[in-house]
């Protein structure tokens, strides 16, 4: 059964299915979007989602047909858990009835469904998929360690071994996460950008001018993210730093906050964004835990020089020549990075252009369908 503007490819059946979905973009939402798009020129996908406040049940975005089941949201959560966060008791009967239509269940959150919506597709014939966008935390805090730690122990384990192929955002994310019994059937599909849309010929001056020469940073305002290293480097760094980003820890930064640094904390539109990075002398972000990075392509696209820590996935993405790598929980490390560049206008814009060229040849969205398009291949 689809919509009437939908037509029906002669592909595969697809069905993404993940806790929230367009107009809310998260990282993986901003995955699933241009990765589903880009698909459904060939396939039939829907989205299986929960209802965001507003959105329509049903409807058709860029090519998907998107529909969103009831749940409560939550948006305030006890440590460690990360908000938003559904409730959702009759998601097992929603995936079971959506099995009618679609060939391939492609989960995208393993936090939020049960096994036994699993293990219910596999014996319908179904085929299923697993991608992994968090990796097993590590380095975050005690408890959030040992609450993913667990979480992945006692349940992650059992959908792990329901799936088909599972697909993680770094090799970092895989190895981390999965048991060596599972690798056999997982591969790497990283995340990408739209070249199109951080393109570094963009006109900005008339949006940007009130930073006047400044060093970027864009996160959410977490513990994983690190950002009191980076405010105790602000300290230490030759220009002003903005920081664009909302989270449980906006108060408690801003009142750590040195003067040189400026608080972005309401949503920007892409473009804005994309120009936020192009006009940065550099971009820098002092993660603890990140399983992928997205931010540095973006960074990287608009033919920024970046910093970014040894942890995750960012040292598959970040190399000496598009930028610097720096131990976590260093605020001298971090500092003498961002000098380091902003020191040598000629080597920032090497950096800068070896960036752009970096994420031309290994990290764009139609990289990471073409990902897929060769997992799903490889079910048959």
């Amino acid at each position: 059964m689809y919509l009437n503007n939908i037509t029906k490819n002669s592909g595969m059946d697809i069905c993404m299915v993940n806790p929230f979905f367009f107009p809310y973009m998260g990282g993986t939402e901003k995955h699933i979007y241009e990765v589903g798009r880009r698909l459904a020129k060939n396939h039939h996908v829907t989205v299986l989602t929960y209802r965001y406040p507003k959105a329509p049940k049903r409807e058709v975005v860029a090519g998907m047909e998107v529909i969103r089941a009831r749940a409560l949201v939550l948006t305030y959560l006890p440590h460690p858990l990360p908000p938003p966060m559904p409730l959702a008791p009759h998601a097992d009967a929603v995936i079971q009835k959506q099995a009618r239509y679609n060939d391939l269940f492609h989960f995208h959150n393993r936090f939020t469904y049960s096994v036994n919506s699993f293990k219910s597709l596999k014996r319908k014939g179904r085929h299923v998929c697993l991608t992994l966008h968090n990796a097993r935390p590590q380095g975050i805090d005690p408890v959030t360690d040992a609450a993913g730690s667990f979480y992945d122990d006692f349940f992650g384990e059992k959908i792990f071994g329901q799936c088909d192929r599972i697909a993680a955002v770094s090799r970092n994310t895989l190895e981390t996460t999965l048991q060596e019994e599972y690798r056999g059937k997982a591969s790497v599909v990283y995340n990408g950008v739209n070249l199109e849309d951080y393109d570094p010929r963009m006109d900005c001056s008339d949006t940007l001018s009130e930073y006047g020469d400044f060093v970027f940073s864009n996160g959410r305002l977490v513990e994983q993210k690190g950002f009191k290293y980076l405010l105790e480097a602000a300290k230490s760094i030759d220009s002003h730093i903005v920081i664009l980003g909302r989270g449980q820890q906006k108060k408690r930064l801003k009142r750590l906050a040195p003067d040189n640094v400026t608080f972005i904390t309401k949503p920007v539109s892409e473009e804005i964004l994309a120009c936020l990075y192009g006009a940065a002398k550099a971009f820098v972000l002092s993660s603890l835990y990140e399983p992928f990075g997205m931010a540095f392509l973006e960074a990287m696209a608009m033919e920024t020089p970046v910093v970014g820590t040894t942890v995750g996935g960012i040292p598959e993405i970040v190399t000496k020549e598009v930028g610097r790598l720096v131990p976590p929980r260093d605020p001298a490390a971090i500092a003498e990075a961002v000098n380091s560049i902003l020191a040598s206008p000629a080597q920032a814009k090497r950096m800068g252009h070896a960036g752009r060229k970096r994420v031309q040849k290994n990290f764009t969205w139609d990289h990471s369908a073409q990902g897929y398009e060769k997992l799903y291949a490889s079910l048959e």
